[in-house]
């Protein structure tokens, strides 16, 4: 997640399948690009989402909040190592981490995750 200025929040993101192989990209909250065989690509004005057709699994969703810049954010995808990486709004796989309710500012990025 980054912020280039006060309300400007947007998501930088690669999506992994379980094989190691790039299934979309995430640019500026949007789904640029990605394996359209798998998968259907979401584009509102609100909200992009990244979703399994064989299974209708949400992969990834950006969904900005109504009247706000704030973004929820959700994933069920694979790092580049393929090593599964879930986070939703209310949890997250990685052990010993807990994010409830959290607000990031003043931040140029927000999560990174190398």
């Amino acid at each position: 997640m980054r912020a280039s200025a006060p309300g400007a929040e947007s998501i930088l993101n690669d999506v992994y399948g379980s094989a190691k192989k790039k299934i979309a990209t995430i640019r500026n909250s949007r789904v640029v690009a990605g394996d359209a065989d798998r998968y259907d690509f979401v584009r509102e004005a609100d909200r992009h989402a990244v979703v399994d057709r064989a299974t209708s699994a949400v992969i990834a969703s950006v969904q900005r909040r109504p009247g706000g810049a704030a973004l929820d954010v959700t994933v069920d995808t694979y790092l580049p190592t393929g090593i599964r990486f879930t986070a939703t709004l209310t949890g997250t796989n990685v052990a010993g981490l807990q994010m409830t309710g959290c607000v990031f500012e003043g931040l140029g990025v927000g999560v990174q995750i190398n």
